[in-house]
């Protein structure tokens, strides 16, 4: 069971947005690499256009 509409109220700790979201693919390199992935690997799919 959901309740929809209902948001936390923060009085003490306000939240806000710090930063904008990463762009569309920004990440993919620091992510393919976390992933066990080499640098040359991430050079290959950017040249073979399979990321960004």
């Amino acid at each position: 069971k959901s309740i929809v509409g209902v948001l936390p109220q923060l009085y003490k700790t306000p939240g806000k947005i710090r930063k904008p979201a990463p762009g569309l693919g920004e990440l993919n390199e620091q992510i393919l690499l976390e992933l066990g992935y080499s640098k040359a690997d991430v050079a290959n799919l950017k040249s073979a256009g399979a990321i960004g």
